[in-house]
């Protein structure tokens, strides 16, 4: 494929700081004059059925809905646009293929009885100037207003070049989405092969010559080393539940990364307005997210500070037969094999799938002599980083082809990439 870039000559000035020069023939124009502009209607729970004629879609990168109805006051039909009005979302660009409705959460952009476009050369579009369109509001939720996103400038290229833009690009994306598919499946099978590794050695050990007894209680392991013992978790663990009283606590965040520090200066995120009614966690104390096992987590703070009085708290009970970092790695792999889920309470489907104190405290992890858990560590700490290298070279791929996926986009919207003298790619 070549690609050629427009002559000086060629381009005018396109009014926008950010955009600058576009080609000559490109008109601007304000995004309500090819839009109706608003925001989606309020759909209750109970306002969904299972055999509806409508989806309720969100403008979410998951593309999935939440139920159907069969009468909205919004109807969605192919070629219209919905985004996020708040939250971290915003920026995400959805191109409707349905006729369906959306949330109270979303702007929706339904095109008006207008030829001059293409609706995905206008969803490209968005999506390549996100980071200049979709400015929001610093607020303690971000969120864009229907204004906003009406007085927003499109740039419309005469109709055939709009098509021959849309061409180029589910060219030029559809390879690339298959590259960053490629990397994405090998750091699923590098995850797993990791969990596996460690799953093993955590239920049989490192010495294949010794003896085994068969596993009734610990239920994710066949069998056990004889010499192990296996104790329910109340007997290794301390619960700790101490409110701070008082502010200056640096906030501790709980992700599937580890523990962070919450930037509480900035506006992103959920913000507490008290975090003196957050619990205290000491350096060596485990924080769990033990609210939600889909998507939190737990790890051993290196710090003093606060977090969610509705998280668990607990430490070693006597780190003379525990060694720390030996449960937490049982613990980090209790979530990602999903082993605590046979145990959890709630709604699932609803991301409320958590794990009652009973349940925790009756947990049966295996216990190893303290020796044996220490030299166990340090095994799979060495495994670890062949495997974290080796996902972070792909993460890393993953990212630079996101970005050169982007960097075309917005390259193509504006008319640098001039598409009318490039091939078709064969």
């Amino acid at each position: 494929m070549s690609r050629s870039l427009r002559s000086l000559h060629d381009l005018k000035p396109s009014g926008f700081k950010q955009i600058g020069h576009i080609p000559v023939d490109w008109k601007v124009i304000k995004t309500s004059r090819i839009f109706k502009i608003g925001m989606g209607e309020t759909i209750l729970k109970e306002n969904l059925i299972d055999d509806g004629k409508y989806p309720v879609y969100s403008a979410t990168e998951e593309d999935v809905n939440f139920g159907y109805v069969n009468e909205p006051k919004l109807i969605l039909k192919p070629g219209d646009l919905v985004l996020p009005a708040r939250g971290n979302s915003i920026g995400f660009v959805k191109l409707v293929k349905e006729e369906s409705t959306t949330t109270q959460t979303t702007i929706y952009c339904k095109k008006r009885n207008t030829t001059e476009i293409i609706p995905k050369y206008i969803y490209y579009y968005m999506v390549g100037l996100k980071d200049y369109l979709f400015w929001f509001t610093q607020t303690a939720i971000p969120q864009i207003t229907v204004d906003e996103v009406s007085s927003n400038p499109l740039l419309i290229p005469p109709l055939a070049e709009q098509k021959l833009i849309v061409d180029f690009l589910d060219r030029e994306t559809a390879k690339i989405d298959e590259l960053i598919q490629k990397q994405e499946k090998l750091i699923e099978f590098l995850e797993e092969k990791k969990h596996i590794s460690i799953l093993e050695v955590m239920s049989s050990g490192l010495n294949k010559t010794t003896s085994y007894n068969e596993s009734t209680s610990i239920f994710w392991a066949k069998k056990i080393p004889k010499h192990w013992g296996q104790f329910r978790a109340k007997f290794i663990f301390e619960i700790k539940k101490r409110i701070a009283g008082e502010l200056g606590y640096k906030v501790l965040s709980i992700t599937q990364r580890g523990i962070k520090v919450k930037d509480t200066e900035s506006n992103e995120g959920q913000l507490s307005m008290d975090y003196s009614k957050y619990q205290i966690v000491e350096p060596g104390d485990f924080a769990m997210n033990h609210m939600d096992l889909l998507t939190g987590y737990v790890d051993i703070s290196s710090e003093l500070g606060v977090t969610s009085p509705d998280y668990r708290v607990f430490s070693i009970r006597d780190e003379k037969r525990f060694f720390p970092e030996f449960y937490l790695l049982i613990l980090q792999l209790c979530y990602k094999s999903k082993l605590f889920y046979p145990f959890g309470q709630g709604a699932a489907q609803l991301g409320r799938w958590r794990l009652p104190t009973d349940a925790f405290n009756n947990f049966i992890f295996p216990v190893p002599p303290i020796s044996e858990q220490r030299e166990i560590c340090q095994v799979i700490s060495s495994k670890n980083k062949n495997y974290d290298a080796l996902i972070s070279k792909a993460e890393i791929s993953v990212q630079l082809f996101k970005e050169h996926r982007a960097s075309l986009i917005s390259a193509a919207v504006i008319g640098k990439i001039d598409v009318r003298n490039i091939n078709n790619g064969n």
